[in-house]
């Protein structure tokens, strides 16, 4: 049975993003990640649904959604749940 590449599939779509798998084995995906152009490496581990991206790793839940820390996010440091590294500009959830 392959990889379970629902949840991340389901984040993609609801950003806009375009993903390119290269490994699919075990409980781990990797692959590229294209927003607006720019391309980013990432790689998956389906099991604990977390994203990992340069400098970033972004946990989901089951539905694509992504879990942020409890309580809501630092507005003191513009800091946004779902930024790419200035990707997501488009999103407009906190």
């Amino acid at each position: 049975m392959g990889t379970d590449v629902k949840a991340l599939a389901r984040w993609a779509i609801g950003r806009g993003y375009r993903l390119r798998f290269t490994t699919r084995q075990g409980q781990r995906a990797q692959g590229v990640l294209t927003a607006e152009g720019t391309q980013q490496p990432f790689d998956y581990d389906a099991a604990a649904r977390v994203i990992e991206l340069p400098g970033r790793c972004i946990q989901i839940d089951e539905y694509g959604w992504e879990v942020g820390p409890s309580g809501p996010p630092d507005r003191k440091s513009g800091e946004r749940w779902g930024e790419l590294g200035g990707l997501d500009e488009r999103a407009g959830r906190p």
